[in-house]
């Protein structure tokens, strides 16, 4: 016989025939992590399948289990005892809600531990999901925590101007304490410190690569690469600016003019890399965000599962209800306008790579495990046939959005150094590099010497 509306045991659920005595640590341990993590419940008197098969004395169970937890389970833990009877057979709940006093612990004798579920298993949780927890359990989040470093001790350039930029506001030191950033002494929480220009935590970096082919080679043989750290704002902008060095935005000419075909949405990858970035643990040390970029897809991973053990599907059309690790980064980001306060981010990436494709399939894929969180955008050109039209040469075709777009300035008389800079808003080292570039291919050459020169399209 079946108990109601369960089937089998999950994260969320666990069967026991019996209430070991003997040798509880397991089932105990079991309780400790359903309260770390996302609560859940424990039957007596069922087995692995399911069926009821009842207690002898489900009062005498029932005071056991509480004498247990009250001398082995650290913390009040947040718990009820239920009682059921089924054809006159009697069985037992114990039903664990996601704690609040986080971490819950188990001690017997030396033994101290803390245990947080994954999947169906209990398992030891890391120094970092100890971290969390005590975060946690503080009703603090890492972004919030006040460090010893005062804000006259670091330079905020690149965030003070990309804010004025976007906002067209200046930001003040009054919006560094009411925005989080600082504290009324003037010492700078962990989301200031990541704001600053100066890198003070070694794994907050960004490593971008474009591998050649499908797979990850040897960085030697990567066609670029660039590991970029200190400020957060400026880890995106510069990659942005990789993404855009090394994807290509193909064209062809209908009657009503010309149609840009990119390779991905610039607005997707930018969601993407403003969730890796926001959403990262920053307490999971040795990991850094990454951006891959192959010839069939980019693939961009954080340090850290989806936040407080989130499901999230490999697919996503809907809007994904916003649980966020870092909420004062998140709200500076989203008043700079880089990213969306109602949650719907993974939907927008979806729906604007789906856009490129118009074949009503998944062209995003979200993996949410081994401690990464990862999303993957396939390219919208890979595998299509060249459609360019035939007064375009083959070198063009392959131009990335900078070198099309430094281009077109040229063509226009845009064509110093410091001018293109300011008109795309890309670095000296970025414009020198695509120039660079472009006169490799032979499409621009220098008229003047490197000072005062300027460049020109070649005829």
């Amino acid at each position: 016989m079946k108990i109601d509306n369960i089937i089998i045991e999950a994260s969320l659920t666990e069967f026991k025939v019996d209430l070991e005595t003997e040798k509880p640590a397991h089932w105990l341990k079991t309780l400790v992590a359903f309260a770390n993590s996302n609560g859940g419940s424990m039957y007596f008197g069922v087995n692995d399948n399911a069926e009821l098969i009842g207690l002898k004395s489900a009062q005498d169970v029932a005071e056991k289990i509480t004498d247990f937890i009250d001398k082995r389970i650290t913390s009040s833990l947040p718990y009820e005892l239920i009682p059921y009877s089924k054809d006159k057979l009697d069985y037992i709940e114990i039903k664990v809600s996601k704690g609040k006093a986080t971490p819950y612990y188990y001690f017997h004798e030396k033994t101290r531990e803390v245990y947080v579920r994954k999947g169906s298993s209990t398992v030891l949780a890391t120094n970092q999901e100890i971290v969390n927890l005590v975060l946690m359990g503080a009703n603090l989040t890492y972004d919030r925590v006040v460090t010893n470093i005062k804000q006259t001790e670091k330079s905020f350039t690149v965030f003070e101007a990309t804010w004025y930029d976007r906002t067209h506001t200046k930001f003040t030191k009054e919006d560094y304490i009411s925005l989080g950033l600082s504290n009324d002494e003037g010492f700078l929480t962990n989301a200031g410190v990541l704001i600053a220009d100066q890198n003070t935590y070694l794994h907050n970096r960004l490593f971008c690569t474009r591998w050649n082919g499908l797979t990850k080679t040897g960085l030697d043989e990567a066609r670029d690469d660039r590991e970029i750290e200190g400020s957060i704002v400026n880890q995106l902008i510069r990659a942005l600016d990789f993404f855009e060095a090394n994807t290509h935005k193909r064209w062809h000419k209908e009657s009503t003019g010309r149609v840009e075909e990119p390779d991905y949405d610039v607005l997707a990858i930018q969601e993407a890399l403003v969730n890796a970035i926001i959403h990262r643990d920053y307490t999971e040390l040795g990991s850094e965000v990454c951006l891959d970029i192959y010839d069939d897809r980019i693939e961009i991973s954080s340090p850290g599962i989806a936040y407080d053990n989130q499901n999230i599907p490999k697919n996503v059309d809907f809007i994904v209800k916003s649980k966020r690790r870092n909420p004062i980064l998140a709200d500076v980001f989203s008043r700079m306008h880089y990213m969306d306060r109602r949650g719907s981010g993974l939907k927008k990436i979806n729906d604007e790579t789906g856009r490129l494709f118009n074949d009503g399939v998944y062209h995003v894929e979200y993996y949410n495990n081994n401690g990464f969180f990862m999303v993957t955008i396939y390219n919208a050109n890979y595998g299509k046939n060249g459609n360019v039209t035939e007064n375009v040469t083959d070198v063009t075709k392959n131009l990335t959005n900078l070198e099309n777009k430094v281009l077109e300035l040229i063509k226009q008389g845009i064509n110093t150094t410091k001018d293109l800079v300011v008109k795309t808003g890309k670095t000296k080292m970025s414009i020198s590099r695509t120039t660079a570039s472009l006169q490799q291919k032979h499409l621009i050459v220098r008229v003047g010497s490197n000072r005062i020169g300027h460049w020109e399209v070649k005829d």
